[in-house]
């Protein structure tokens, strides 16, 4: 069994994204321990995606620094790994300057 949601709760619109609401979602571990994690979104699946989407990141990030399994890992799925998290940065960085422009513009 993966990770999986077994709770949302809506928490209240972000302050500073009035149009993303603000959800804590219980998550269920595969050891059967529970974590509950802050997520946001325009609506609880947009919120849900993003939540699956940073676990994505950390485990890529895990394994890109685990010096074993650069080394045994075939080098054309290190550098797959590498191109992946090359992309997420570019896409996180656009998004970032999306959110600046969008925050100059409500001054």
């Amino acid at each position: 069994m993966k990770k999986k949601a077994i709770h949302a709760e809506y928490r209240k619109i972000s302050e500073s994204f009035p149009e993303w609401l603000k959800y804590e979602v219980t998550i269920l571990a595969e050891d059967g321990t529970t974590t509950k994690v802050p997520a946001y979104g325009k609506d609880l699946q947009d919120a849900l995606s993003r939540v699956v989407h940073d676990e994505k990141v950390e485990k890529v990030e895990k394994k890109l620094a685990n010096k074993g399994f650069v080394d045994r890992a075939p080098a054309e799925v290190v550098k797959e790994h590498h191109e992946r998290m090359e992309d997420w940065r570019n896409k996180l960085e656009h998004t970032k300057k999306s959110l600046e422009a969008l925050e100059s513009a409500e001054s």
